[in-house]
């Protein structure tokens, strides 16, 4: 469930559940499930709201790569021009802009605006989370090693190794500081 960067005045909110995308525009009170364009065969997996530009969203697939909507999820169209994966599992927004999705094989892909997708980082263990800042940019696997760029996703430099796989990443908003914490599946929050 993620809400709207704009929440207090669109009222926002969209939640993926059971394969299905749904959004709602009364904070919550009634949903309607989104699905123009969205031609999937393979399940939804994640999905991503662009911090500054609250009507464009992403979503990824467990084998049809990735959605893009312009519109705040009423149409979708693919966007997998030049990337090499379709099976995805996580997805992240810079507030510079720049998209990252990570690939089911431990591949971590980016984009900025409209160019073709760059392989950013291999890993041999799938990602499990990322979280971004402007250009401060940690993701997380499932074996709990993390990893961190201070230019956006360009180059990567390997940090310490939790205990257990990494389940989710959070930066404060800002560049001021490299300051996150990570959730763990078996060691809760560090």
């Amino acid at each position: 469930v993620e809400l709207s960067p704009n929440y207090k005045q669109d009222q926002s909110v969209y939640a993926l559940v059971r394969g299905n995308f749904l959004k709602s525009t009364d904070s919550g009170t009634t949903w309607q499930r989104q699905v123009r364009g969205l031609d999937h065969k393979r399940p939804l997996v994640a999905f991503a709201i662009a911090p500054t530009s609250p009507s464009h969203l992403y979503l990824t697939t467990a084998g049809d790569g990735l959605y893009e909507s312009e519109d705040s999820g009423e149409t979708w169209r693919r966007s997998n021009q030049g990337l090499p994966e379709l099976s995805l599992d996580q997805v992240a927004v810079s507030a510079a802009g720049v998209v990252f999705v990570a690939g089911h094989d431990g591949n971590l892909y980016r984009r900025r605006g409209e160019n073709n997708w760059t392989l950013s980082l291999s890993t041999t263990t799938p990602v499990s989370a990322i979280a971004t800042t402007p250009d401060f940019v940690v993701i997380g696997d499932r074996q709990g090693q993390l990893y961190s760029s201070t230019d956006g996703g360009k180059t990567w430099s390997g940090l310490a190794t939790a205990a257990s796989a990494i389940t989710s990443i959070s930066l404060p908003d800002t560049n001021a500081t490299q300051q996150f914490w990570i959730g763990t599946a078996g060691h809760g929050i560090l």
